[in-house]
């Protein structure tokens, strides 16, 4: 019995958090703004690397930025961790840089110049 008794308030308390949550207007952006970040890099002190940046778009601020470079052994992949100090606050970007691709295959009919 008080099985059923707790399985019945559960049932209701979701029941009003629908009707709660389907009642609220959601909000968007009526059209998305790119953002560029644009920065430049000393790399004498590889792999940790210092520059600066700056922004375009939906976001203008520049600041200070670090950049961690972990390469793989073969050097075609490296993971970065890129640190953004704006003056009122840090942007983080963790990213899996690819520095080189295998070669295309050709066209079915030998036209492709991909090699």
């Amino acid at each position: 019995m008080r099985h059923n008794k707790l399985f019945s308030a559960a049932i209701a308390l979701c029941a009003i958090a629908f009707f709660t949550m389907s009642s609220v207007a959601s909000a968007s952006a009526s059209t998305a703004i790119p953002v560029t970040i644009t920065a430049a890099y000393d790399f004498s002190t590889f792999p940790n690397v210092t520059g600066t940046f700056t922004t375009t778009g939906a976001l203008t601020i520049s600041g200070a930025s670090t950049m961690h470079v972990d390469p793989n052994p073969n050097g075609i992949r490296a993971h970065c961790v890129v640190t953004l100090i704006a003056p009122n606050g840090t942007i983080i970007i963790d990213q899996q840089c690819q520095f080189a691709t295998s070669m295309p295959a050709p066209y079915p009919t030998g036209q492709g110049k991909g090699r």
